[in-house]
């Protein structure tokens, strides 16, 4: 495994036991005093929804990186090209999809096989086809209406 992939797990596991723990110590006596009903499964349940959330910060971080790094070099190697934040806007969501979907399979929604280890397909169409679909899911809002949106700001509006 690369070891940057390989520290990155590292950091999300430790990270991921820590939130956990902090999660329990404030949701506990809310349960108590309430008298919810409450077992491990929505504790499970619980703790994938601040997965999920945690990587959704992640993600908007990436993607916010990835544009203004895009910008930025554009704006060095073409200056005065009008249309860059499209090329930003684009390479941000092609990346950031990119990393939510890597790191949500990964760390949220697993699914194990038979022999209980993680589920990866077998060929290159079964490990791409999850992947289009979640690129396909988001294209409306992640590229058309984001850049529809910007054109508008920027060239209209003026900001």
């Amino acid at each position: 495994m690369n070891p940057f992939v390989l520290f990155a797990h590292k950091v999300s596991a430790l990270a991921s036991g820590m939130i956990e723990k902090i999660v329990r110590l404030m949701a506990e006596p809310v349960i108590r005093i309430t008298g919810v009903p409450w077992d491990e499964s929505k504790w499970e349940s619980l703790f994938q929804f601040v997965k999920f959330c945690m990587i959704g910060v992640s993600n908007v971080l990436v993607s916010y990186s990835i544009n203004i790094s895009t910008l930025l070099f554009l704006r060095r190697i073409a200056p005065g090209f009008q249309f860059d934040y499209v090329i930003a806007n684009t390479a941000a969501f092609l990346l950031s999809v990119l990393w939510s979907y890597y790191w949500n399979s990964r760390k949220v929604f697993k699914t194990e096989n038979a022999g209980g280890g993680p589920k990866t397909g077998n060929t290159l169409t079964e490990r791409l086809r999850p992947l289009l679909r979640t690129y396909a899911s988001y294209a409306f809002s992640g590229i058309i209406l984001n850049n529809v949106l910007s054109t508008f700001w920027i060239h209209v509006v003026g900001v």
